[in-house]
């Protein structure tokens, strides 16, 4: 059975590296269009809503995330062991929710959601990494390095121009592209890569 579950954590970790490489770009190139998007949908009067859809969105991108993880570990039959990892992230949740709710308010919700989803993916990955053994410990810091670049963009970007905002997104974006590239995949998945774009290419 553990090798059973070795060779599933090869498999899942794999998708969860390749989930983080392009994920979190992704994220990052889309929070410059945040304000944009709730000024076309909602109109102008719900621009202050951006820090709070940052959070959210940066929450549901730790939600897809983990989502790798936590669909293996259901598949294997851990459903307690999803269960205790779904009870801390409601511990976190209602934790942060009674600290910050009061004082922020719709932005302090958001917040928590963002708090609790993180810790909740952290504990995923802890959990990954131990019982199926997977190289995975090693995306944590990549994973906390999304947390400045979504600081800075609730505390300083969001009232700078869109051009601005969106050549630091793009910056950010890059970045992470080439540390994901170069720390986050493994051989055969940057080979992988590879032949998908070798593909895509010849398709173009």
């Amino acid at each position: 059975e553990q090798q059973d579950m070795v060779e599933v954590g090869k498999s899942s970790g794999s998708l969860l590296r390749l989930a983080v490489f392009l994920g979190l770009p992704f994220s990052i190139l889309v929070l410059p269009f945040l304000k944009v998007i709730i000024s076309i949908l909602y109109g102008v009067a719900y621009e202050p809503a951006y820090d709070a859809a940052i959070l959210m969105f940066a929450s549901s991108t730790f939600i897809a995330l983990g989502s790798v993880i936590s669909s293996t570990i259901i598949g294997v039959g851990r459903m307690w062991v999803a269960l205790g990892l779904n009870a801390i992230w409601l511990g976190c949740f209602l934790a942060s929710m009674f600290t910050i709710v009061p004082e922020n308010g719709t932005e302090g919700l958001a917040g928590s959601y963002a708090i609790a989803y993180s810790i909740y993916l952290f504990s995923l990955i802890w959990y990954f990494h131990s019982r199926f053994k997977a190289n995975t410990l090693k995306l944590l810091p990549v994973i906390a390095a999304y947390f400045p670049v979504m600081i800075i963009f609730l505390l300083e970007i969001s009232t700078l121009d869109f051009i601005l905002r969106l050549a630091y997104g793009v910056g950010m974006a890059a970045l992470f592209c080439v540390i994901g590239y170069g720390f986050v995949l493994e051989k055969q998945e940057r080979e992988l890569f590879g032949k998908v774009l070798r593909r895509i290419r010849k398709a173009v």
